[in-house]
């Protein structure tokens, strides 16, 4: 993004990916393909999507406070990636395709 100065289209191509690729997840028969395309997306994603954001967040919060985003940035993405989690458990357990059904 930084070779062709376009940071806005990468973080939204990034996006749009992982949207596509959750679609075709939950659209999905079981079956080995859609897991692997799935995959690919996701893999794109972190290519156009995360190192992209990453790297924005100096230009979104300035150069003298680049520190502070990155700290907030992680704690973020920490906190998210322990609660999505257990939500998504705590709502497995309660639907008809929980461990006991």
């Amino acid at each position: 993004s930084d070779r062709i100065g376009r940071r806005s289209p990468c973080l939204a191509l990034g996006s749009f990916l992982i949207v596509i690729g959750f679609f075709v997840l939950a659209n999905s028969s079981g079956g080995g393909g859609s897991v692997w395309i799935a995959s690919i997306l996701f893999s794109l994603q972190y290519g156009f999507g995360d190192t992209v954001s990453y790297i924005a967040i100096r230009f979104i919060v300035g150069a003298h406070r680049s520190g502070i985003g990155y700290g907030i940035y992680g704690v973020l993405g920490n906190l998210l990636a322990t609660v999505v989690p257990l939500v998504g458990g705590f709502i497995m357990e309660g639907s008809e395709n929980g461990i006991d059904n």
